[in-house]
């Protein structure tokens, strides 16, 4: 009999893997990011203090873009996962794992840039509107103007305050939707130092090739090794979703991000069936060999919640 660390669990509350196992669909939503704006509320010099934080890290990933050197204080390790979401995108989880004592604090700003494959600059802006001031004028002064959209596929900027735990690396997790395509993801990470100290600051350019599940090909999402599987008091909304990229509904993944367990520990394999072809006497296709209907249905029995083979 196979001890814990040789059993292969699947969760049945992440209810993603059987949905889709038997009709091929998940609705992950997903929407476009922009900058986070500085708050408002919050007294104006933070505010200005933010607002200029941003400006300087998308000026230094549009010089990364360019080709100029950017810096590197310390090694940024990236990892990532794909999975189906709605509208024929691919919602993209992303694991960034940082070395502490390469960074003397955990107050850090991060600026995440999707782009085509390729793009050497960024885009032009747009023309002035002549008419639009007039237009302005004619507006609430109390509305606030709306954000301009974002130029590129995605980006996004987040101020973190990673707290270090002794004998562990730093890691952040972010999660971003786009659609099948081959792309350059810009991650921009500075340190908010005290007045008049130098900020260590890193970017990485990391390609990234995302595949196509509207096919209507077989196919399955990425294999996740998760440490387990939490409930979380209400669900995730679509604005909270890029901060927490593994959790779907009131469940969310406890990934393991170096794929090391313990032998006490239990390893629970997750993933996503795409398209699957069943046959009419509810077997899936022997070209598409991934087990029998009768197998999955074990999975869905709610009094089970894990499944040893």
């Amino acid at each position: 009999m196979p001890g814990p660390r040789g059993n292969v669990v699947m969760n049945a509350l992440w209810t993603a893997v059987i949905v889709t196992a038997l009709s091929g669909t998940t609705a992950i939503a997903v929407g476009q990011g922009q900058d986070r704006k500085p708050d408002q509320k919050q007294p104006d010099a933070n505010a200005q203090a933010q607002a200029q934080e941003i400006q300087n890290l998308v000026h230094i990933a549009d010089a990364a873009m360019t080709g100029q050197s950017a810096p590197a204080d310390f090694p940024i390790q990236f990892q990532n996962d794909f999975l189906k979401a709605q509208a024929s995108r691919v919602w993209i989880p992303i694991t960034l794992t940082l070395d502490p004592a390469k960074l003397p604090s955990g107050a850090l700003t991060l600026y995440l840039r999707v782009t085509p494959r390729g793009m050497t600059s960024p885009p032009a802006p747009p023309a002035a509107d002549p008419k639009k001031n007039d237009r302005d004028k004619k507006k609430d002064n109390k509305q606030p103007a709306a954000a301009p959209p974002s130029p590129y596929p995605f980006e996004d900027m987040s101020f973190l305050d990673l707290k270090p735990v002794a004998g562990q690396p730093l890691r952040i997790l972010r999660g971003f939707g786009v659609p099948a395509g081959s792309y350059d993801v810009y991650i921009v990470l500075r340190e908010r130092a005290a007045a008049g100290a130098t900020p260590k600051a890193s970017v990485l350019k990391q390609p990234l090739d995302v595949p196509n599940y509207a096919t209507g090909e077989f196919s399955t999402s990425s294999v996740l090794l998760a440490e387990r599987i939490d409930t979380l008091p209400s669900a995730v909304t679509p604005e909270q979703q890029s901060e927490h990229p593994y959790a779907f509904g009131q469940q969310e993944i406890v990934v393991s991000p170096d794929h090391k367990f313990k032998k006490s520990q239990e390893l629970i394999v997750l993933l996503q069936i795409y398209n699957p072809t069943v046959s009419a006497e509810k077997k899936f296709s022997p070209s598409t060999v991934v087990g029998s209907f009768s197998a999955l249905q074990k999975y869905r029995d709610p009094s089970r919640s894990k499944y040893s083979v």
